[in-house]
């Protein structure tokens, strides 16, 4: 199936027939379906919520170099959800996002730095 196909059967909430389609082009190696697939399974659209599965489709499309994903992992990684929280990791990912552009990603960063100046300034006084 290609992927527009898919798409519109999602768009129109038929979620056993996108969720089958973006399966098989996951398994074919598309990255855009593994995040589509990640966030299905995170939001239960056609499947039950599944936070571990939604982490590994957005982990897989992550390091497939898919920024989408790549911004939800490090979201995931940073809140504890679904997998440990760890902070490490999380920068890792909102640093890969961001290095391609994804302006969520870049915010992100943003309003940390932000944080971290106002911070240090505080404990500086």
């Amino acid at each position: 199936p290609d992927f527009d196909a898919a798409a519109d059967a999602y768009r129109a909430n038929d979620f056993i027939t996108a969720r089958a389609a973006f399966l098989e082009r996951a398994n074919a190696g598309d990255h855009r379906s593994m995040a589509i697939l990640g966030m299905m399974s995170r939001f239960g659209e056609g499947v039950p919520v599944d936070l571990t599965d939604a982490f590994n489709w957005y982990l897989a499309a992550a390091q497939a170099g898919h920024p989408p994903a790549q911004f939800q992992i490090a979201r995931m990684l940073s809140q504890g959800e679904g997998v440990q929280a760890d902070e490490q990791r999380a920068q890792y990912w909102f640093n890969q996002a961001a290095e391609q552009g994804y302006e969520k990603a870049i915010d992100r960063l943003t309003q940390q730095g932000r944080r971290l100046t106002f911070l240090t300034c505080r404990q500086n006084n």
